[in-house]
């Protein structure tokens, strides 16, 4: 049973061909000369990520924020926030802000109003995922009107985070068991929420483990992957194991908005911006098809 964020996800996929998730970072260095304003620094920055989201809106489902890099900024980062969040909402774009606790400044209790009721995100990162975080209780509220939430599992030298080092030597940590807890969060989730929210995964691991999670996740919980350079296996497993689309992959932000360095002065700096993401969605929308083809050809 699909969840409300998952529904719309679903839909925008079929609508732009993509599950390419960009990060839309406020930093003056991805920003073109072009949009400097004098002694306007963050106005320049937020100027750029607007047209930014313009383009994103027509090729890929979501975006996502990072909140320390605008609430680092002050008031008027937070201002900057809330008034891009509200053009990728009015732009069709789904918004994921990965709003960790340790970067709001709150328990992960009482930042939930924050992230849904004051930016209005679809879904929220947290993490790494330890046992603490696994008590979705205190999230019921904005689960049930659709929101998502989604815990981060991370790969380190001592294996996945989940609470405290592992005693596991590394790669060998019980992947399966959180993959499989957080498959059955989301379906009670589902049911409890009567099919409005969902528990996703983000997650950040070696491609062994990537497969690994997959597999004792299930089919129906939503992937958030971190390309890392890996995009290949990601698209790979953004497809859940009856070759449905069940995922995002999410790519840094830099290799969106820095794509105009190096180009031609006389191009406009939003033509590389959409060229890159073109070409993102072309490698991902393959490797997919290829995903998909082998899945078909063993099942019959």
């Amino acid at each position: 049973m699909e969840s409300i964020f998952v529904y719309c996800y679903l839909r925008r996929v079929a609508a732009t061909g993509s599950v390419l998730c960009i990060g839309l970072n406020p930093k003056l260095e991805y920003v073109p000369p072009v949009y400097h304003l004098t002694r306007n620094i963050l106005g320049s920055i937020e100027k750029y990520l607007l047209d930014v989201i313009g383009v994103a809106a027509r090729f890929v489902p979501l975006v996502k924020f990072e909140a320390a890099d605008y609430l680092s900024l002050g008031e008027e980062g937070k201002t900057m926030l809330l008034r891009l969040i509200e053009r990728a909402h009015h732009q069709g774009l789904l918004v994921i802000l990965n709003a960790n606790q340790e970067y709001i400044g709150k328990v992960v209790k009482e930042y939930d109003e924050e992230v849904f009721k004051t930016y209005g995100a679809d879904a929220c990162i947290f993490g790494p995922c330890n046992e603490s975080m696994l008590d979705f209780s205190h999230w019921m509220e904005w689960l049930k009107i659709g929101h998502m939430v989604i815990p981060t599992l991370q790969s380190g030298k001592t294996g996945i985070q989940f609470g405290q080092d592992s005693e596991l030597s590394p790669g060998h940590w019980d992947i399966e068991d959180t993959a499989a807890e957080i498959a059955e969060l989301n379906a009670e989730v589902i049911r409890k929420t009567k099919g409005a929210g969902g528990i996703g995964i983000a997650i950040e691991v070696s491609p062994e483990q990537m497969t690994c999670c997959r597999k004792f996740a299930g089919d129906d919980v939503f992937f958030l992957i971190s390309s890392h350079g890996a995009q290949a296996c990601g698209a790979k497993m953004v497809l859940n194991k009856r070759s449905q689309v069940m995922g995002a992959i999410d790519i840094p932000g830099d290799i969106i908005l820095d794509s105009w360095r190096g180009q031609s002065r006389k191009k406009r700096p939003l033509e590389p911006v959409e060229a890159a993401i073109k070409a993102v969605n072309a490698n991902l929308a393959a490797v997919i098809e290829r995903k998909s083809g082998k899945e078909q050809q063993k099942e019959e």
